[in-house]
């Protein structure tokens, strides 16, 4: 396996994602965490974007420690 790898980052709602790809395009490795928001009225929500920046942080870590592994 090739050590270029491509990432793919989603921070939704619901969950913070992230998956990583070899050059290919086939999937290597994937990490997620529930994210956290607060629901405001009229039926919005609203998310801290330090606490989404944070969690990613910990998503990408995540990924790599089951990357190193491959």
């Amino acid at each position: 396996m090739s050590s270029e790898l491509i990432l793919g980052i989603d921070a939704g709602t619901s969950v913070t994602k992230v998956v990583a790809f070899d050059l290919q395009g086939h999937q290597v490795a994937v990490a997620a965490k529930p994210n956290q928001y607060v629901n405001l009225p009229g039926g919005g929500c609203e998310q801290d974007i330090n606490r989404t920046w944070a969690d990613c942080a910990e998503v990408l870590r995540e990924l790599g420690s089951r990357v190193e592994r491959l």
